[in-house]
């Protein structure tokens, strides 16, 4: 923690955005013993910096981070691959999807700038009633890339005859079928990042809802 301190302290200018949990969930079960997280909150808060936080775990909706987090800074992005239990409980050991949704519901009741973050988007899987009757208004989709090692990993919850497009040591759906799945999401404020150049750019001026961020984040915010 005092590594963090000092970063936040000495490199951080105030109203920057900084992103909690990129490369593994900073809400991970030991979280409630150690309360890194939660202290890095209270030092960014003090010193008003942005935080997004990518999470699959409900305890960031418990009343301990609820009384933490500052509605002006705290913008949150809950994980949610498919509603589908059986597939989520193959491919990651968070919770159930019903928890998922509740831990989002919850945060947007409580007026934080909150997402449905669809990624990776198993959408073969999905019951698209079920994802669009998740209440919040945000979306944020990204669509699943594949490789080798990957698809041996999925093989028999993922079809991969459609992912045609090469770029990047992987392979993607075409953007016409991107498209398509995406006219399916009924969603107030829906964005798309894509690894695919041609797909981010035309992402970003015909489907985004903001041109400038696919994350969406409302920096303007101010509640009391």
């Amino acid at each position: 923690m005092l590594d963090i301190k000092k970063t936040i302290e000495s490199k951080i200018p105030s109203g920057s955005v900084v992103r909690l949990g990129g490369m593994t969930d900073c809400f991970q079960p030991i979280e409630e013993q150690v309360e890194n997280t939660y202290k890095t909150i209270k030092l960014l808060n003090q010193k008003g910096i942005h935080y997004l936080i990518v999470t699959k775990s409900p305890i960031i909706a418990s009343d301990k981070y609820l009384n933490v987090l500052d509605k002006n800074l705290a913008h949150i992005q809950i994980s949610i691959a498919t509603d589908n239990d059986t597939v989520l409980n193959a491919t990651d050991n968070g919770v159930s999807f019903n928890r998922r949704k509740e831990t989002i519901e919850t945060l947007n009741s409580e007026g934080f700038d909150v997402c449905l973050r669809l990624a990776p988007f198993f959408y073969e899987t999905c019951d698209f009633n079920i994802i669009n009757n998740i209440d919040v208004d945000k979306c944020l989709v990204e669509f699943l890339r594949t490789k080798p090692s990957l698809e041996n990993l999925l093989k028999g919850i993922v079809t991969f005859n459609d992912y045609t497009v090469k770029e990047g040591g992987y392979r993607h759906l075409p953007l016409d079928k991107k498209l398509n799945i995406l006219e399916k999401l009924e969603f107030k404020e829906l964005s798309v990042c894509d690894d695919v150049l041609e797909h981010y750019n035309y992402f970003k001026e015909n489907v985004n809802f903001n041109k400038n961020d696919c994350c969406n984040l409302d920096l303007n915010i101010k509640k009391i």
